[in-house]
């Protein structure tokens, strides 16, 4: 769920907020961005620190004989989303071992979400703004040698890898619909069958990189088939200019 999404889809602005990565992310809004930020008292901003053409030098004012409506939130937006697709650990070769195989069902892998009041204990991006592990589960240890679960839980995020493992990278466009009617700046995107990478990427789960008990092991190696015509093996990410969202299917 995404709030405040209005202020920053400027319609025909270019919109040049500096975001230093880390983890520790700053976003740095200013005047002439091209993001009206009312906690700089800025009226307006069209994207340049000039007088006379809109919105004055300032940001703070708009230049007489002009007009500044409030635009009306759309019903719903865009994000581009980047899909890294894996192979399922059966699979004969390339296979990820966090992908189709047994989790224990953690959640929580990556912290949780930063407030103003959990600094100290709350998920941390790494030094590439990249989730990391915050330690502690079953299925992904706390270890940071080469090759430990914490090295192959950082490929979830990057379109390469040295340990292995096949991947895949597409770009897409997710939809988020507007939550509370119109006038509202939340939106949300809700679906109990999100499958965007069927028959892409590497292919589907069962049928193409699992085929009967082919793989690793000899048992349930394609879910008794129940998996068919899906792809289960990859991860969704985007980003705002101040957060980061990431789903693993």
């Amino acid at each position: 769920m995404l709030a405040g999404v209005r202020r920053r889809l400027q319609r025909g602005l270019s919109v040049r907020a500096t975001v230093t990565v880390g983890p520790s992310p700053v976003v740095s809004e200013a005047c002439g961005d091209g993001i009206v930020n009312p906690d700089l008292g800025e009226k307006c901003d069209d994207g340049n620190t000039t007088d006379g053409d809109g919105c004055q030098a300032d940001c703070k004012s708009v230049t007489s004989g002009w007009m500044c409506p409030a635009a009306t939130p759309p019903a719903s937006v865009q994000m581009q989303v980047i899909h890294r697709d894996f192979k399922a650990f059966l699979a004969p070769t390339g296979g990820h071992p966090h992908f189709e195989n047994v989790n224990n069902d953690n959640k929580g892998i990556a912290g949780a979400v930063c407030t103003n009041v959990n600094q100290a204990t709350c998920g941390r991006l790494d030094s590439a703004g990249k989730p990391q592990t915050a330690g502690g589960f079953s299925s992904i240890p706390g270890a940071a040698a080469p090759s430990t679960d914490v090295n192959r839980y950082a490929t979830w995020y990057r379109d390469s890898n040295t340990l292995g493992f096949d991947e895949a990278v597409l770009t897409d466009t997710l939809t988020l619909n507007q939550l509370g009617g119109a006038g509202s700046d939340t939106y949300q995107f809700d679906s109990t069958a999100y499958f965007p990478l069927d028959g892409r990427g590497l292919g589907n789960t069962c049928g193409t990189e699992l085929t009967g008990t082919t793989g690793k092991t000899n048992t349930n190696a394609c879910c008794n088939s129940n998996c068919a015509g899906h792809n289960y093996s990859f991860t969704t990410s985007f980003a705002t200019s101040s957060n980061s969202r990431v789903v693993k299917r």
